[in-house]
């Protein structure tokens, strides 16, 4: 790509500008030695820098450019001139596609399996809280007895249950679902 040299300068003028550079790249020099001060600087260009959607264009030209800025400048570029595809796919670093789903459908988060697990011990109302922390500590190991315990006290909860009804605790100590309580949605 042949750089213009109303280009060079502006490219030049914006790096001094947010990068802050002392000295500041004098634009006065040929186009040759631009390229080559362009190209030194880009290493100090970081992913947070706000340069102009030309400039980015000059800038990706540079062999020294990290991955890192390189993939969000292609992304600020490809997004500026197709806003309205959300769904527009990238490359990242790694060489795998990424792409943002605009499905809301399939934005629904999965509840993760020991929780499904809560939720059927209570159900069955013969479980202790202790009872309930032993079991799910035995069937996943990974989950610590401070996460079942809070997932339990969430669960008696009206304001933070992530389930259908609130838990109660029976005079026992036994949980189980009060189907009689207002349901949660």
């Amino acid at each position: 790509m042949e750089l213009e040299r109303d280009m060079l300068v502006k490219t030049v003028d914006e790096l001094n500008t947010i990068l802050g550079l002392v000295p500041s790249i004098d634009i006065t020099a040929t186009d040759v030695i631009l390229k080559k001060i362009i190209d030194k600087v880009c290493p100090l260009i970081e992913p947070k820098d706000d340069f102009s959607d030309d400039v980015i264009k000059v800038l990706l030209t540079c062999t020294t450019l990290s991955d890192e800025v390189s993939s969000i400048f292609e992304m600020k570029i490809a997004f500026s001139e197709n806003p309205g595809k959300l769904s527009e796919s990238f490359s990242n670093t790694d060489g795998k596609e990424v792409t943002k789903n605009t499905n809301k459908a399939n934005n629904v988060r999965q509840r993760k399996p020991h929780i499904i697990r809560i939720e059927e011990l209570i159900s069955e109302g013969r479980h202790t809280s202790s009872n309930i922390v032993k079991i799910l500590t035995s069937e996943f190991p990974e989950v610590k007895k401070e996460t079942v315990a809070n997932y339990i006290r969430s669960a008696k909860s009206v304001k933070y249950t992530q389930y259908k009804h609130v838990a109660v605790e029976d005079i026992n100590g036994v949980l189980r679902f009060d189907e009689t309580a207002k349901e949660i949605v």
